[in-house]
């Protein structure tokens, strides 16, 4: 096994020298005592939730967290408050990414066909930009909403800060997106510390490498079990219950490989075929690990939608 001077400076700081190969336990889980909850992203309009909502009770599981990624700035207030009272009444979170991104911008590169060119595409490019993240993060916020998906460090340094100030609610949660890129202990260290409640580490890591996450840090990950062709295509069904005893608290993320890719919008058959995802990821979970313990619907911890307030 490698070891050099790098190692010396990871442990002088606490972290770990390798990833997890012994695949230990994990000794932390959620305030409630859960190893695990269900998130299904792309769900990105009412009629897509009603369509999860009830195929999820037919099959007998539930769902506690939903990702709205459409963009907060291209919904009706009707629709992001019909969204908003669906996952309150079902005891759902509801995460909700701002519309402002470089794809949606004028700029060209996120447009260009190449590696280099749209790692961009979700950023928010200037201050002009910038502001208007800031500012859907707060029409969100302001209809009820308590959880936003960040795709930029400057827009998590601002909404944190805000957070620490009183100026938004200290109930809103931040959920540190995939696209950040965080596909190591120290570059989810600086998300961490930059007011991350929660973590997308990227989608097609292995699980010594998941596993090396979780002894450099307690914070809960959000982990694909699977994805539209768009990212890879893959089902890591069987990867689960692994990752569950090995990774917790991990947000569980299934659903999206019957859909044809991410941030588009979807129907209420859509809804349906996510949530069949979800009866045999859960079910898998429950057969090969049924120690795992999933945190029950309307778990308070969570960033449940709360009442709108009066902007004037």
């Amino acid at each position: 096994m490698y070891k050099g001077r790098a190692d010396d400076y990871l442990a002088s700081r606490g972290l770990p020298t390798t990833d997890a190969y012994d695949l230990a336990d994990s000794p932390h889980r959620f305030s409630d005592g859960a190893h695990y909850r269900i998130e299904v992203p792309t769900i990105n309009n009412p009629a897509a939730l009603r369509g999860l909502l009830e195929a999820v009770k037919g099959f007998g599981v539930h769902v506690n967290r939903i990702s709205v990624t459409y963009g907060v700035m291209r919904y009706l207030d009707e629709e992001i408050r019909e969204i908003l009272s669906l996952a309150a009444d079902s005891g759902i979170e509801v995460f909700m990414m701002v519309g402002p991104r470089a794809s949606l911008d004028i700029g060209a590169q996120a447009h260009i066909n190449t590696l280099n060119a749209q790692h961009v595409a979700y950023r928010l490019r200037g201050t002009d930009q910038l502001s208007y993240g800031i500012e859907d993060a707060l029409r969100a916020i302001d209809l009820g909403c308590r959880g936003i998906i960040v795709c930029d460090e400057g827009l998590l340094y601002a909404l944190s800060d805000m957070r620490s100030s009183g100026d938004i609610p200290a109930t809103v949660q931040l959920k540190a997106s995939v696209l950040l890129g965080v596909t190591n202990i120290l570059s989810f260290r600086r998300i961490e510390q930059g007011g991350a409640d929660s973590i997308n580490v990227q989608r097609d890591m292995p699980i010594t490498m998941l596993g090396g996450f979780r002894l450099a840090s307690a914070l809960p990950m959000d982990i694909h079990a699977n994805n539209p062709g768009q990212t890879g295509g893959f089902v890591r069904t069987f990867d689960m219950p692994a990752l569950v005893r090995i990774a917790a608290p991990l947000y569980v993320k299934t659903g999206n490989i019957a859909v044809p890719q991410h941030s588009i919008m979807v129907d209420e058959g859509a809804g349906f075929r996510m949530a069949r995802e979800v009866a045999m990821t859960v079910r898998h979970i429950q057969k090969y690990f049924p120690e795992g313990i999933q945190s029950a619907a309307g778990e308070t911890s969570m960033a449940l939608p709360e009442a709108a307030v009066a902007v004037v």
